[in-house]
């Protein structure tokens, strides 16, 4: 008798010359403690900046993942942090983070379950329609440069993303600036506040103060990847995203690399 291969959709991985990678289970939590499992098969990973050294955080390392489930061949676009050893501990945290600001209504993951052995997370991306998530930190190819301008709704994006900056300070939640993922696709441009390690508590007591340093985070982080991306045409969002702070935030100035804020 032949072996049969361990999983329905691996001969569709041969067929697409891909690796076969490896299964892992994830926890659903539901009602009165209770929590279902899904088990999945983990088609492929490749770190979301672009490399593991600059995908590689404090916590660990985020990839953007294909992912089956048991029983289908159809395959889904996650994200997957996976945690360094000695910060297996920090997945629990995270859970509750991102508990936090979805009641906050922030913009997070849709998706957010930790593996049963506790050393990594699976995060929803919203790819699913032809966005791109992207790290602070990733250099995208001249091709997707030259397509990518302009954004055409960048107004919009600015509104949402900034509006961020109240919706947590309400809640007493400080945004580093290593929380959002910026997401693209052809002309447009949104965002996802993604590292759940990073949006705690604030230190601070005061609302305008948490509400100004998260501004202030937001900017810094926006203006890294269009600057390292876009070159001299970044420039004019760069002014727009300066001129809506000082407008919607009672004429806050912003620095480029951010630092305190002016009291």
């Amino acid at each position: 008798m032949s072996e049969q291969p361990f999983f329905q959709g691996e001969q569709l991985l041969q067929e697409m010359n891909k690796t076969p990678g490896e299964w892992k289970v994830f926890l659903n939590p539901i009602a009165d403690g209770q929590e279902t499992k899904t088990r999945v098969y983990i088609t492929h990973k490749t770190p979301i900046a672009g490399g593991e050294n600059e995908s590689r955080g404090a916590y660990g390392i985020v990839y953007s993942v294909d992912v089956q489930l048991e029983g289908s061949e159809k395959t889904y676009p996650f994200a997957l942090k996976e945690f360094h050893d000695y910060k297996k501990d920090e997945t629990k945290n995270a859970l509750e983070n991102h508990r936090r600001a979805k009641h906050a209504g922030l913009k997070v993951w849709n998706t957010y379950r930790i593996s049963e052995d506790g050393s990594s997370i699976l995060m929803s991306t919203g790819d699913v329609k032809g966005w791109e998530i992207l790290g602070q930190k990733t250099i995208l190819s001249k091709e997707k440069r030259e397509t990518t301008l302009p954004f055409e709704n960048f107004q919009n994006f600015l509104s949402e993303y900034y509006s961020q900056a109240q919706k947590a300070a309400e809640h007493n939640i400080a945004i580093a600036g290593d929380v959002p993922f910026l997401k693209i696709r052809e002309h447009e441009l949104d965002f996802v506040l993604g590292d759940m390690d990073l949006l705690e508590p604030s230190s601070q007591t005061n609302q305008l103060t948490i509400q100004r340093q998260n501004v202030q985070n937001l900017h810094s982080t926006l203006v890294y990847f269009l600057e390292k991306n876009f070159g001299e045409q970044a420039q004019i969002y760069i002014d727009q995203s300066e001129q809506y702070i000082s407008q919607t935030f009672s004429g806050q100035t912003v620095k480029k690399y951010g630092g305190e804020v002016e009291k």
